[in-house]
């Protein structure tokens, strides 16, 4: 009898998650701008909060302010290649030699600028398009 109450011991603790123990991850955010910034306000802080107030989700998000980690804003990415971040604010067209597939959703809106819906289409069709490739570019 001891022996199955053993096994079923031993087994409940190596199939039961222990993840309710676990610290969250940690993951750093690189924002050039200050918190008080529309761009913040209107954008990141939102998903910042709704990620950092799941209390299982195993996740937290520590915003870096004011280019504390990387002022420039056009080098955003670089950190998030470098390791130095995890996740990064970043405008494509401060370095859209980076990003090459955003030229054709620019280049929609100057010509069509009166056509709000078109360009939310082309903006929906390429990022589609991206995820169905299977690569979100750097």
């Amino acid at each position: 009898m001891r022996a199955i109450l053993l096994r079923c011991a031993v087994a409940f603790c190596v199939l039961c998650p222990v993840t309710c123990l676990a610290e969250p991850s940690k993951l750093k955010l690189a924002f050039f701008s200050s918190d008080s910034a529309l761009l913040y306000r209107g954008g990141v802080k939102p998903f910042v909060d709704a990620v950092n107030s799941e209390k299982e989700g195993g996740l937290e998000i520590e915003v870096f302010f004011g280019g504390a980690l990387g002022k420039v804003p056009a080098q955003q990415p670089q950190l998030v290649r470098d390791g130095s971040v995890d996740i990064a604010y970043i405008i494509p067209g401060y370095s859209a030699e980076q990003f090459p597939d955003n030229a054709v959703i620019v280049m929609n809106r100057s010509l069509a600028p009166w056509l709000p819906r078109a360009s939310t289409r082309m903006q929906l069709t390429a990022f589609r398009a991206t995820c169905q490739k299977g690569e979100l570019r750097m």
